[in-house]
């Protein structure tokens, strides 16, 4: 029976059995596994998601056996900045306000 990280609302991230997931798609949501995926595709991923699920991918990358430095460059030269719903820039992308005259 493999396991797979998941995140619950109240129980948090934790290791469940896939049958669980497949039976109560609703209650359980699987989680970004970096060791998973391509550094391209984890890099895509960091740009796209919230500032806490941003930590916890880096945590994960920088305990990896062997991390990469690609991701772990791009943790270190950008700060994303939440802009609308869902998207993400970068510090310094987003024009400074200027009070008017």
């Amino acid at each position: 029976m493999p396991l797979i990280s998941a995140h619950h609302p109240v129980y948090g991230t934790c290791l469940i059995p896939e049958s669980r997931l497949r039976l109560r798609p609703g209650e359980w949501t699987p989680t970004f596994a970096p060791a998973e995926h391509t550094a391209r595709a984890v890099i895509a991923h960091l740009r796209a998601c919230a500032p806490d699920e941003r930590d916890r991918v880096l945590a994960l990358e920088r305990a990896a056996a062997r991390p990469r430095k690609t991701v772990l460059a791009l943790a270190r030269h950008q700060t994303p900045v939440a802009v609308g719903a869902g998207a993400t820039t970068t510090a310094g992308d987003v024009p400074a306000e200027t009070p008017e005259d």
